[in-house]
């Protein structure tokens, strides 16, 4: 059975940016259980070169945005990275999820073989030779490494979470033997 750019894409990061959303609702609400200031996690970094988990959040939603935009032929609209607090950015993961959905298969069909070109922070020029070189060599690790890194940092704060909350509901029946 092949799968098209579009299952390849689309379902994937709605999924991941679903559960990314799930975690932030926690993180808002353990912080106003235990009496922690948001931005002290929000600001949190695993190392002083990192990006703070406010940005691991943003950029999970904006690589999103980008590979179903690049894949449709389109620019990518994205918000500006102002938000402050979890309720802000549970709204840009919203944001996300509603572009994602707005995009028919039909837009995306046959760009595994088309080239896509972008310029990345203002620095470098990065071209593939196809679509599926860039979903596959560089959006799904880049949009992974973000949501697990956010992830990883409110564990690390002591937020109560666990794999199902990363993974989510993966389409499988589970019983205990």
């Amino acid at each position: 059975m092949a799968f098209s750019m579009y299952e390849l894409t689309v379902p994937v990061l709605q999924q991941g940016l679903g559960n990314l959303a799930g975690c932030l609702a926690k993180a808002s609400a353990h912080c106003k259980d235990n009496n922690i200031q948001e931005s002290a996690l929000l600001n949190f970094r695993f190392y002083p070169d990192m990006y703070p988990y406010v940005q691991q959040v943003q950029t999970a939603a904006d690589t999103a945005i980008m590979a179903a935009s690049r894949l449709a032929g389109e620019e990518p609209a994205l918000l500006p990275q102002e938000e402050t607090d979890f309720a802000g950015l549970i709204a840009r993961v919203e944001d996300a999820r509603a572009k994602l959905k707005a995009i028919q298969p039909e837009q995306l069909a046959g760009s595994e073989s088309k080239s896509i070109s972008f310029t990345a922070m203002n620095t470098y020029r990065i071209s593939f030779k196809n679509g599926a070189d860039y979903l596959q060599k560089f959006i799904l690790p880049n949009f992974y490494f973000h949501c697990t890194t956010a992830y990883d940092m409110l564990r690390h704060n002591g937020l109560p979470l666990g794999k199902r909350d990363f993974i989510g509901d993966f389409g499988a029946d589970m019983a205990p033997l």
